[in-house]
C-alpha cells in the first residue's frame, strides 16, 4: 500500500477581496491563524475563487502564502 502524502486536518481558505483587489492583509491573518492549527492548507480552491482570478493574481497568492507560512513558528 502506498504511504498517503499527507495526513491530518487541512483547511480550504477562502480568498478574501476588497472592492477591486485582493485583501492580502486578512490573508496573512488566516494563513498565520490556520497555519499555527492545520496539518494542510488549501489555496485557490473552490472557495478560494480560483476561477475569479487572473493567472498571475493566483501566482501572487501562492507566493504571498508561501513568504507568510515561514514566518510563522
Amino acid at each position: 500500500m502506498k504511504k498517503p502524502i499527507f495526513t491530518g486536518c487541512g483547511v480550504a481558505l477562502i480568498t478574501p477581496f476588497l472592492e477591486n483587489s485582493i485583501d492580502y492583509y486578512s490573508l496573512e491573518r488566516l494563513l498565520t491563524f490556520h497555519d499555527a492549527k492545520s496539518d494542510a492548507i488549501i489555496l485557490l480552491g473552490t472557495t478560494g475563487e480560483a476561477s475569479t482570478l487572473s493567472l498571475s493574481e493566483r501566482k501572487e497568492i501562492i507566493t504571498f502564502s508561501r513568504k507568510i507560512i515561514k514566518k510563522v513558528p
